[in-house]
C-alpha cells in the first residue's frame, strides 16, 4: 500500500478511498487541519533578504530570518538527524522494492552514464573513506575533505618540493591518524612511500 509522510507533524498517511490517484499524488499533509496549520505558519513569516550567516550568499527570502534554503536545511537534519534516518528506515521497510523498479533502475544507470567523470569521484571517494575504516582510522567532516582534496594535487610536494601527484596522511591512519582534510598534504609518489607510516619528523629525517 502506497504511504506518505506528512510534511508538518511528520504522521504516517496512506490515501482516502475516495481521492483520485492525481489528487493523491499532490497531497503532501494527514488532514487539512495539518495543511490550514501549515500554511498559516508560512504565511505569518515575513521574507527577508541578505547574506546568508553560515554560506555567505545573498538569498532572497531567507529562513528564520538568516539562512538561505541549503543552509536551514543541512541545520535541520542535523538538529533531527536520528529521527529522519528512523523515517527513512520505516520507509524503506515499507517500500522494500522502490529502488527495483525497472524505470527507476534504468533512470540510475542512465545518470551514471551521463556523469562518468562524476561517478569516478563518487567511487573514488568511498573507496578512500573505506580504506581508512579499514585501517582503524576515524572518517569526519566528510564534505570539506572530498572538496579539499582535489586543491592539494595541485599543490608541489609538502616533503621534497617537487610535483606531487598523491595525497598523504600526515599521521597515517594505520597509526591512529583520521582521514579528514586536516590531516592531509601533498606528496609525489617517491615520498609517500618513503614516509610509509612513520610520524612526520621521522620522514622529514629520511628524505632529507
Amino acid at each position: 500500500m502506497a504511504m506518505k509522510w506528512c510534511i508538518n507533524c511528520d504522521a504516517l498517511f496512506v490515501p482516502h478511498k475516495k481521492e483520485s490517484n492525481a489528487q493523491w499524488a499532490r497531497r503532501r499533509f494527514c488532514s487539512r487541519r495539518c495543511a490550514q496549520r501549515y500554511l498559516s505558519l508560512r504565511k505569518d513569516s515575513v521574507p527577508k533578504s541578505g547574506p546568508c550567516i553560515e554560506c555567505g550568499v545573498r538569498t532572497v527570502g531567507l529562513r528564520d530570518g538568516a539562512l538561505c534554503d541549503s543552509c536551514w536545511h543541512k541545520r535541520l537534519y542535523r538538529s533531527q538527524r536520528d529521527r529522519i534516518l528512523a523515517r527513512n528506515r520505516r520507509w524503506r521497510e515499507a517500500n522494500p522494492d522502490y529502488w527495483r523498479k525497472p524505470e527507476i533502475v534504468e533512470r540510475n544507470r542512465q545518470w551514471q552514464r551521463d556523469h562518468a567523470a562524476r561517478m569516478r569521484e563518487i567511487n573514488n571517494a568511498s573507496r578512500r573513506r573505506r580504506r581508512a575504516r579499514l585501517a582503524g582510522g576515524a572518517v569526519s567532516e566528510v564534505d570539506a575533505t572530498e572538496v579539499y582534496i582535489p586543491i592539494l594535487r595541485l599543490d608541489p610536494c609538502a616533503y621534497c618540493g617537487g610535483p606531487a601527484g598523491d595525497i598523504d596522511h600526515i599521521e597515517a591512519v594505520s597509526t591512529g591518524g583520521s582521514h579528514v582534510w586536516h590531516n592531509m598534504t601533498s606528496s609525489c609518489r617517491s615520498c609517500n612511500a618513503t614516509k610509509y607510516n612513520a610520524s612526520l619528523l621521522t620522514a622529514l629525517l629520511r628524505v632529507y
